[in-house]
């Protein structure tokens, strides 16, 4: 759209010139500025206009960024939908403009925010516009480093918004969500904190949520609360507390209790920061593969062990694991079809501080250090396992104090003292090779105890559980996902998808209807 920017008319003068020239020629200039016309207002003004205004307006009844304060985005929407932008037209670079003269203010916190909220109506009502003539929205911006906190906060409805080289708090939050859609959210250089928290919450529809080179705290934090369908959220390069954390998270404030969060992959890739993933699912949350690759912080996948329902995922797979209490309490109420750690370095993963029922139906991990291990502190804790393939795990009291209802353990090259220690395994059959100290019969009850004492041979047994459970084709594929870009580990992500059993729980099967 081009600006209705009027340039200054000359001023015409008779040729001829008389004697009062001389006395009263330094006030040309009046008759002059008489013959120039005032500017019309641009796209830009009328947006700043009234973008004033409503920040003026609803400044004053923001609640902190809370759900609440959904329905004063609303009300805004609604007002300049209907009365403040209704006949006013403006597109992409008209808005690009706005948010470059809104960069960089030092707005208290209500105001920002609601001069985010009104960035968020200005994509939406776009969107919707170029909707009703059938054209998509793909919108692009390079904030060059500039600042702009809350940006595009709330927009309900938007196509494809791609945001590179902005900092500022909360950009994008709440984008797509309360009955919302996105096809595309993407971010790349960004820093600032709370960065993509809460997107597609609350019943919504995203297709792709990507994020790369983020730098700040919580960033992917509690997207999808209460409800959702997702189909990918892909973060990489994320630096700083509490990435991922909450997702598909329970506000009891809501009405909606019953919502299913389901995300169908969910990708963390070079991530550094303790507290990633925490409290995952605590909604009823359905996974279908989560992929972590070169984690490195404490208390990676933290289990919420008040969690009010259950998480249940098709697939986990992590690859270069970096930090103690990895994957702690993931035995409280998580249902797992298929568990995949390789290159896990750190004490107490898989640890579980309370009594719980973890059921996981094949478990292989490989290249495990630290001590204990998929133990827990209180004996007597179930797990329902049907099949655990360990090889290279060092570290002291792995799977200690466990009462195992597991079918099938098959352990290779093992170190390290106190192995089962305090643990029931009457129920289950226990294949080791190269295992020091060995486990014994005097200390631990064994459904049955083979000691295999030829790597070649193995057993017929051992051979027949592994080749089922496509060990070597999995190990092979997930030892490659380290050092690999995004789009690599997705492809390598549905091979290994390809290789993990069926799912089986009725918990699964209630979610996906």
């Amino acid at each position: 759209m081009v600006h209705n920017i009027r340039e200054n008319s000359p001023s015409t003068t008779d040729s001829s010139h008389c004697m009062a020239d001389g006395l009263f020629g330094d006030l040309d200039g009046i008759d002059d500025a008489r013959d120039v016309q005032a500017r019309e207002q641009t796209t830009l003004d009328k947006l700043i206009e009234v973008g004033n205004q409503m920040v003026a307006k609803y400044s004053q009844v923001i609640n902190n960024h809370t759900i609440k304060d959904y329905l004063k985005y609303m009300a805004m929407y609604i007002e300049l939908t209907q009365e403040r932008l209704s006949e006013a037209q403006f597109n992409e670079e008209d808005l690009k403009n706005f948010i470059f003269y809104c960069v960089n203010h030092d707005y208290e916190s209500s105001k920002a925010q609601a001069y985010g909220m009104y960035s968020g109506c200005l994509l939406q009502l776009l969107t919707e516009r170029n909707k009703e003539q059938g054209k998509s929205t793909q919108f692009y911006i390079d904030g060059k480093g500039n600042r702009f906190d809350y940006l595009f906060c709330y927009a309900n409805h938007v196509d494809e918004v791609r945001i590179v080289n902005f900092s500022g708090d909360y950009i994008c939050s709440f984008m797509g969500s309360f009955g919302g859609s996105a096809n595309l959210i993407y971010g790349e250089n960004l820093t600032g904190n709370f960065i993509f928290s809460n997107i597609g919450s609350y019943n919504s529809n995203i297709n792709r949520i990507f994020g790369s080179h983020i730098k700040g705290n919580w960033a992917f934090s509690r997207i999808g609360t209460n409800g959702c369908n997702i189909n990918e959220v892909i973060g990489e390069s994320i630096e700083g507390r509490g990435a991922f954390s909450a997702i598909g998270d329970h506000d009891y404030e809501s009405e909606n209790v019953c919502a299913v969060t389901k995300i169908n992959r969910l990708i963390g890739i070079n991530i550094k920061g303790d507290n990633a993933f925490t409290i995952l699912g605590k909604n009823r949350s359905l996974i279908t593969q989560l992929v972590l690759v070169g984690i490195e912080g404490n208390n990676l996948f933290l289990n919420d062990t008040s969690r009010t329902y259950p998480l249940v995922l098709n697939q986990l797979v992590a690859v270069g694991i970096k930090g103690n209490n990895a994957f702690r309490n993931i035995h409280k109420d998580v249902n797992i079809d298929q568990l995949i750690g390789v290159k896990v370095v750190g004490n107490n993963s898989f640890f579980n501080e309370n009594i719980g029922q973890a059921i996981i139906r094949q478990a292989i991990i490989n290249g495990i250090e630290g001590d204990y291990t998929f133990s827990t502190e209180t004996t007597g804790c179930a797990h329902n396992i049907d099949l655990l393939v360990g090889v290279n795990l060092h570290g002291n009291y792995a799977f200690s104090n466990h009462s195992f209802s597991s079918r099938n353990f098959l352990l290779f090259n093992c170190r390290g003292d106190g192995l089962f220690s305090n643990s029931d395994l009457s129920n289950s059959d226990v294949l080791y090779y190269n295992v020091y100290p060995p486990p014994s019969k005097t200390k631990n009850p064994y459904k049955s105890l083979h000691h295999i004492k030829d790597s070649v041979r193995v057993n017929r047994r051992g051979i027949k559980i592994l080749r089922k459970a496509h060990f070597d084709e999995i190990l092979t594929l997930a030892k490659s996902l380290e050092g690999k870009s995004y789009q690599e580990v997705l492809d390598i992500g549905e091979q290994l998808y390809a290789l993990h059993p069926e799912p089986e729980s009725m918990i699964h099967l209630q979610l996906m209807r």
